[in-house]
């Protein structure tokens, strides 16, 4: 029965065998356009596995020229919202000045770099931004983050002064 169905679908004379039935499924227009898209998803997926090869050792490099420059500030050091590098290093001194990451250059400025990185890296703002108690700084207090110096730690950071509050028992506390 399954060879009946077959037969209709690649009009193969019964007396063919059943390689010969395939050979001539696989020849058909349809069947044909959908090797050659499989082939060039193939080549594309080679040529992206290579450049990405290449995009590796490039982070590696960059991290590894600008990691002097980050070890003594791993502390206060966040992902990048952009390049999701362990590269934007949180002003320690309460300026307001624009923070830079140090891998991609992006910059942020007060608020905006709380929030940029609660929306790219935490998902949604669930009242993860809060005022921070040490600088008194409006929503600059990111709940839930972590530094270069901690990645898997649960604590805040504020993006103004890069104070960090540290969680006790399953709570942290902001007073």
């Amino acid at each position: 029965m399954l060879m009946d169905e077959f037969a209709k679908l690649v009009a193969y004379a019964p007396t063919d065998s059943p390689l010969v039935a395939v050979e001539k499924g696989l020849q058909r227009p349809g069947v044909v356009k959908t090797r050659r898209e499989l082939e060039q998803v193939d080549q594309t997926m080679d040529e992206l596995r290579m450049k990405l090869g290449r995009i590796q050792k490039y982070v590696e490099k960059r991290m590894n020229d600008i990691s002097t420059e980050l070890a003594p500030c791993a502390a206060h050091t966040v992902q990048c919202p952009e390049c999701r590098q362990w590269a934007l290093v949180v002003n320690n001194d309460a300026s307001w000045k624009a923070i830079k990451c140090r891998f991609c250059l992006a910059t942020y400025k007060g608020e905006m770099a709380a929030l940029q990185y609660v929306w790219s890296l935490l998902g949604e703002d669930n009242e993860t931004v809060q005022p921070c108690p040490n600088c008194k700084a409006a929503d600059t207090l990111v709940i839930g983050a972590s530094t270069a110096a901690q990645k898997t730690a649960n604590m805040a950071i504020c993006f103004n002064c890069a104070h960090t509050l540290y969680e006790e028992g399953s709570n942290l506390d902001l007073s």
